[in-house]
């Protein structure tokens, strides 16, 4: 399984592309205190740092990233 590509919610109107496991770290340091400090955004950061290390890092990763938004009721299909 590679990395995304995943679409989120940003906005009230706006959604963003992320389809690397570099835009998706960006998109979780680019998040608010409040929302970054969450349990599954603060996993999903942790699994990106590690995500270039191999497969199945960038693997788990994506999952963590996927379970973040889905918690959030973010992800835009």
């Amino acid at each position: 399984m590679a990395f995304g590509p995943f679409k989120a919610k940003v906005g009230a109107l706006e959604t963003a592309d992320i389809p690397s496991a570099a835009q998706a770290m960006a998109f979780v340091e680019g998040l608010s205190p409040i929302f970054r400090d969450r349990l599954h955004w603060r996993f999903a950061g942790r699994m990106l740092e590690k995500a270039e290390q191999s497969a199945d890092d960038e693997d788990t990763a994506a999952k963590a990233f996927k379970n973040a938004l889905e918690t959030e009721k973010w992800p835009f299909k």
